[in-house]
């Protein structure tokens, strides 16, 4: 499936800025309309909405904040105390359906026990939110289960949570790359599970007269990484996101006591491991390829001998599946989302695509394509707006976008503005693209005076100048409904170069493999500052696959350490570890620098 370049934000201080993200590309049904409603939220993971007014945001730090889906404003209600490391972090959250009285919330997090061992906690949140200055807002947490897993694990936490009409909490543990111990049904690895909301098993659940222990709790079983799920109360079914590994990204309708194939089988192909019997497995309800298996010629994509493949239907091609919703607004008025009411509208992380899925005919059509960000999960109001949760990296924000009917109102800027500072003699551009409907006409302004023939969406400097080009800047933008003015960029243009950084790196230009030990140091002087200290440099790991990355530490205050390469085997295509350097000096202009090891398995 081609698809055409988009344009991203890069940091402000970089050499060439592009200060606002644009939704240039992204392609809709006639009459609708896409916009941010809610920025700079963290590094969200998980959404929750009452379908009315409000939403609840989660992030792997394990901030909660409430938006309003009014005005998009965000309140930070409280935190739960997450271990962020490898990807550790806050995963789930999922709404009591009697929270418009009972104000609770459900949490599915990583964390450390107290003794040096690290857990998966379950936690009911009893939400407090308050206009009221002197009364504090924020939640009281009953954690409802723990459960221990091995200190090792990078990846495969999953994190799906839910509550269904009758009042059972169902949430997804992945195999956290143990996938040997799925079998075991003791064993945390790759379940799903089910409890009541007070944290007690019930006695109908399938392994309950089997187990003694954790099993008792099981719902299902077979799941590499069940990061997201939806229920629809309507027709009572619970469907399970499961990301694949190199072939298959799979939409799973969950079963009281079923087994979903994980490790043995990926969808309806050979899984990780040989064997395993196909009469007893749970087959996918709707499956889409992974983009992996068009490049990977050691592991092309194969069927089973028993079982045919079900990729052929449909020509959906992506690299993590991820979350998404039944569409059942109750107030909608307007036709042009009319079509998808009762589909279920789901999105791949790295694809740009939201899908409209037929829960009958399973027959998908795309509902929006080419959207920007890493696409998590999807909500809606009743009235039939749109909601987008996006996680954003170090070329966009994260987001919460939002999805409407095109309403016959004056412009709109998604811009924040903000501060930059740059070197003289730089390239700097300015974007701030209006949406709503069009035409547009713009006019630049610099300290309050007009710019001649400066009347497109971007403003370019191609040489940065101290005396001239210092100052305040804001756009307008009129289309035959009115005229609105975006908020103002201050920009400070430095008579001084950013600093000078010299990084050095074991390894380099070589190949690395698991347990490698890499050690990395840099040091940094600027013209006015001298020599800068350890207080002014930062240091991100990431491991870079195919098209996406996950984070493994971030570091500061520090100008030398030393890493050892984990074990990644779990992954597929073409893996690499990024290291990334920023360095900053008294007066804020930065210095940034990456190193890259390929990674071999």
């Amino acid at each position: 499936m081609s698809r055409k370049a988009r344009s991203f934000r890069p940091d402000f201080q970089s050499t060439s800025a592009t200060l606002e993200t644009r939704e240039l590309l992204a392609t809709l049904p006639q009459g609708l309309v896409i916009k941010n409603l809610s920025e700079n939220l963290g590094g969200p993971t998980t959404f929750v909405s009452d379908h009315e007014s409000k939403m609840f945001v989660g992030d792997l730090e394990g901030t909660i904040r409430s938006i309003s889906l009014v005005d998009g404003k965000a309140t930070v209600i409280g935190k739960v105390d997450t271990e962020n490391v490898d990807a550790r972090g806050l995963y789930g959250l999922a709404m009591d359906p009697g929270f418009a009285t009972n104000r609770t919330l459900y949490a599915f997090y990583y964390a450390l026990d107290g003794a040096g061992g690290r857990e998966v906690r379950v936690s009911k949140l009893m939400v407090h939110e308050s206009t009221d200055p002197s009364t504090a807002t924020g939640f009281m947490e009953t954690v409802l289960m723990r459960i221990k897993i091995s200190n090792s694990p990078q990846m495969h936490h999953g994190g799906a949570l839910e509550v269904d009409k009758s009042g059972y909490l169902y949430f997804a543990i992945g195999d956290i790359e143990e996938p040997k111990k799925i079998s075991k049904i003791d064993m945390p690895n790759g379940k799903v599970f089910r409890i009541r909301t007070d944290g007690t098993i019930p006695i109908d659940n399938p392994f309950y007269k089997r187990s003694k222990g954790l099993g008792r709790a099981v719902w299902a079983t077979g799941f590499r990484e069940p990061m997201k799920s939806s229920y629809d109360s309507t027709t009572d079914t619970y469907l399970i996101h499961d990301v694949g590994w190199f072939q298959t990204e799979e939409l799973n309708v969950i079963k009281k006591g079923a087994n979903y194939g994980w490790p043995y089988f990926e969808g309806k192909n050979q899984g990780r491991l040989k064997g395993g019997n196909s009469s007893q497995v749970t087959f996918p309800f709707y499956s889409y390829q992974n983009m992996t298996s068009l490049t990977q010629k050691a592991l092309p994509l194969r069927a089973t001998k028993k079982v045919k493949s079900m990729i052929a239907l449909n020509t959906d091609v992506g690299c993590a599946t991820m979350g998404g919703v039944y569409y059942r607004p109750t107030k909608l008025q307007d036709a042009v989302l009319s079509e998808y009411v009762g589909d279920y509208l789901f999105v791949d992380l790295c694809s740009g695509w939201v899908n409209a899925l037929d829960y009958n005919t399973k027959q998908v059509k795309r509902f929006a394509d080419q959207v920007e960000g890493q696409l998590m999960d999807v909500e809606y109001t009743n009235d039939g707006r749109i909601f987008l949760l996006c996680r954003g990296d170090a070329s966009v924000d994260n987001q919460i976008k939002l999805i409407e009917v095109q309403q016959n109102d004056p412009p709109a800027f998604s811009n924040d503005g903000g501060s930059i500072i740059a070197s003289a003699g730089e390239s700097l551009d300015l974007n701030a693209t209006a949406s709503g409907p069009g035409p547009f006409t713009y006019q630049w302004y610099h300290n309050g005076q007009s710019i001649p023939d400066s009347v497109e969406a971007s403003l370019k400097f191609t040489s940065l100048n101290q005396q001239t080009d210092s100052g305040q800047y804001y756009v307008t933008a009129k289309n035959s409904f009115g005229e609105t003015a975006s908020m103002p960029w201050d920009i400070q243009v430095a008579d001084r170069a950013r600093p000078t950084v010299n990084l050095t790196i074991s390894k380099e230009g070589q190949t690395i493999k698991k347990g490698d030990q890499i050690a990395f140091s840099a040091t940094a002087t600027d013209e006015v500052d001298g020599d800068l200290g350890a207080s002014q440099f930062s240091w991100n790991l990431e491991l870079r696959h195919n098209t996406h990355g996950h984070p493994v530490f971030a570091l500061a205050n520090t100008m030398a350490s030393e890493f050892t390469v984990g074990d990644y085997s779990y992954e597929t295509g073409n893996l690499s570890l990024k290291l990334t350097l920023t360095v900053t000096n008294s007066i804020g202009l930065t210095r940034t620098l990456t190193k890259q090891w390929p990674v071999v398995i």
